[in-house]
């Protein structure tokens, strides 16, 4: 599997994201040519040049509007009265009218549908009548649909995203001062995890909250890969650290190590039934493995850990399951590696009937292992002891796979 990795440690916006992306060597004319069938010719140009930030070459885009004047992402490029005011709507309709591919149209609509939720919520509208203003610009419909365009270009099966750095201070929007991140920015940051490090500026736009609220399968450390491709995207600003985003691509390693979500609890206020009923619901849920461990907390009151091991797509299920079925007020969770072994299932023969076995491709060879189930059923319906059962099943799978 291709991946493709977000790190934010100087925020994101919309502009830097494109530049890095682009600078992972996509085909810039190519590129150039994808955007064109937004029909917007002649109401900006694209600028793409290389740079540097604290010594870290990359790329910067910036979208001029042509004869005009504005202010995007804090630099000022133009910008005219016309591009400031569309609503989602609008754009919707500019977006599908377009000749680009029904990919990219369907994610550039949905980003700008979630821009126009957040919008609304701020300001106590309906998203239909929101007036998206700055974002609504040409400018960052060009960043929007850009980044749309070199995500499809470059086909990854799973994004990931570092946590972002939102940044400090205030901000001058068009309702004035605003405290960063900006109140649509903080909206689309809903889920993603974020920090400020002190710096006193909006590092993290709306724009590129957005792009890391629409393109994320998951967040955390950069994740076990092979890495093929670095890029760069500079923003405008100048700070004694480099103010860019860095996007990693790479492809699954071939080592058996795999990155599993570890969320866990304590509890000390359970019955047996509603435990057990919980580890249920938790194995069901897409939990890999769950169980419980005895622990003494406070007082010396006996209890007991609850951890559920799972797949970085199922975390916010499984940390759902746990909040909901224990009484537990919090979960903990951190990343971990794990290392499996090739493994399938298939069946044996025994007088009593079939049972089915898992097979594991070990490093000494073959590891066999009867199903409970299948020997359960088999033990209570022919009447045999459940070890006779699981013994014979061992030996048929010996002598079919050794």
């Amino acid at each position: 599997m291709r991946n493709l990795y977000f790190d934010c440690p100087a925020g994101i916006s919309g502009d830097m994201s494109l530049g890095a992306l682009l600078d992972l060597g996509l085909d810039i004319e190519a590129f150039k040519g994808e955007l064109a069938k937004l029909g917007l010719q002649g109401e900006y140009e694209l600028d793409i040049s290389r740079g540097s930030k604290c010594g870290i070459a990359g790329i910067t885009v910036k979208v001029c509007l042509l004869n005009e004047a504005h202010e995007h992402d804090g630099v000022t490029h133009s910008h005219g009265d016309e591009h400031g005011h569309r609503g989602l709507a609008d754009i919707a309709a500019l977006i599908d009218a377009s000749a680009l591919s029904q990919g990219v149209k369907a994610k550039a609509v949905g980003m700008f549908a979630l821009l126009a939720e957040a919008e609304g919520k701020v300001h106590g509208i309906p998203p239909s009548e929101v007036q998206f203003h700055e974002v609504g610009a040409v400018d960052s419909i060009v960043d929007i649909v850009g980044v749309c365009v070199c995500m499809e270009m470059l086909r990854v099966d799973k994004v990931y995203f570092s946590a972002v750095n939102t940044g400090s201070g205030r901000v001058k929007c068009r309702h004035g001062l605003m405290p960063v991140p900006a109140p649509a920015t903080a909206e689309l940051l809903r889920g993603v995890p974020s920090y400020s490090d002190g710096t006193m500026s909006e590092l993290t736009t709306p724009t590129g909250a957005l792009v890391a609220r629409a393109f994320a399968d998951a967040f955390g450390p950069l994740p076990n890969m092979v890495i093929e491709s670095i890029g760069y995207g500079l923003g405008f600003k100048n700070f004694d650290f480099p103010n860019c985003v860095r996007v990693i691509l790479g492809h699954d390693a071939p080592s058996e190590a795999q990155a599993v979500w570890v969320i866990e609890c304590n509890l000390d206020d359970m019955t047996g039934e509603a435990m057990g009923y919980a580890l249920g619901k938790l194995l069901d849920g897409g939990a890999l493995d769950a169980f419980y461990t005895p622990i003494y907390m406070k007082k010396n009151r006996p209890a007991y850990l609850l951890t559920a091991l799972c797949a970085a797509e199922k975390r916010e299920a499984v940390q759902k399951i746990l909040l909901a079925e224990t009484t537990t007020l919090g979960v903990r969770s951190h990343m971990a590696q794990r290392a499996t072994l090739e493994r399938w299932l298939d069946t044996v023969d025994t007088p009593w009937g079939k049972v089915t076995v898992k097979l594991a491709k070990g490093p000494e060879g073959l590891k066999v292992s009867p199903e409970y189930e299948d020997c359960r059923r088999l033990a209570e319906n022919c009447g045999q002891p459940l070890m006779k059962v699981y013994a014979v099943a061992q030996a048929a799978a010996g002598l079919k796979f050794y």
